[in-house]
């Protein structure tokens, strides 16, 4: 599986500190809580990967043996991630309901684009508001389903022979 790069991370933060107006931080190993009233917190969750393999057939330009061939080999891994967020602090409900409706505006979907990701589809904002101890604390969740690829191209150099037949006749 191939880890989502740092950079996607920090596009994908940056984006949600926008969206939402508050401090977004990555919910990671060293998670510390922020000391913001109100603030977005989130964590990306690998859900499935489909490596798709595509191998051509490529005629090099050889004035020697005008019969050479090399095979190009293609794969395409295509992710899918769910983007987990907390909220926590006063508003945090419309702030998300806010979030999640921005996701579908076309410039916020062109920002993703750069770092191969893309908003796919999400769920109903989730009111968590409580008492907590003796304090009522708002709080609530948004789960964003994402997808990311990466082509890595290659030249299949473990293929020495190509043998063509004529229809097989």
């Amino acid at each position: 599986m191939f880890p989502i790069a740092v950079d996607r991370m920090q596009v994908l933060g940056t984006l949600l500190a926008s969206l939402s107006g508050v401090e977004f931080v990555w919910r990671l190993q060293n998670f510390e809580e922020p000391t913001a009233l109100t603030y977005l917190s989130g964590r990306l969750v690998s859900m499935s990967e489909n490596i798709m393999n595509d191998k051509k057939l490529v005629k090099v330009i050889d004035e020697i043996d005008p019969e050479i061939y090399t095979v190009n080999e293609t794969n395409t891994s295509i992710e899918e991630y769910m983007l987990c967020l907390s909220a926590k602090g006063v508003g945090v409900n419309k702030i998300l309901k806010e979030v999640s409706a921005k996701t579908l505006l076309t410039p916020n979907r062109n920002a993703l684009l750069p770092a191969g990701l893309c908003f796919v589809s999400r769920n109903p904002v989730i009111d968590l508001t409580g008492i907590q101890g003796q304090a009522y604390i708002e709080r609530a969740n948004l789960d964003i389903r994402m997808r990311s690829s990466m082509v890595v191209e290659a030249v299949a150099d473990n293929i020495k022979t190509i043998t063509f037949t004529n229809g097989g006749n």
